[in-house]
């Protein structure tokens, strides 16, 4: 059977790149310092300004597609994932004990649903 499976390339420079983009830069710091010294900037501002900021990165946008070829009898489980790719469910099928995010296509999935209940 062929699915096309979920997988990430060489990525750590792309995640490098989104994190710089959410520091700011020596310019917007010093700014908001002249605007916070001047009075311009509110005490929940200032507050804002001190707490500890999270980074988020969806890993879902640097999903590449690769063809992935496996025998529908290694297959011992299949779900749908909450997470999305494309506005597409995340169809996750359980092969060798190891759990693969695929791409999810109607067909293989009736296809492998039919073989587990069958199983």
């Amino acid at each position: 059977m062929k699915v096309t499976l979920l997988t990430f390339g060489d990525i750590q420079d792309d995640i490098k790149d989104e994190i710089q983009k959410m520091i700011p830069t020596e310019e917007e710091r010093y700014e908001k310092e002249i605007q916070r010294i001047i009075g311009n900037t509110t005490a929940e501002e200032e507050e804002e300004e001190d707490g500890i900021k999270t980074v988020y990165i969806d890993p879902t946008k640097y999903y590449k597609e690769v063809e992935f070829f496996f025998r529908i009898e290694n297959v011992k489980g299949m779900y749908l994932s909450p997470l999305k790719w494309q506005e597409n469910p995340i169809m996750v099928i359980l092969l060798n004990d190891k759990e693969y995010n695929c791409k999810f296509d109607k067909d293989n999935y009736i296809k492998i649903s039919e073989h587990l209940n069958n199983y």
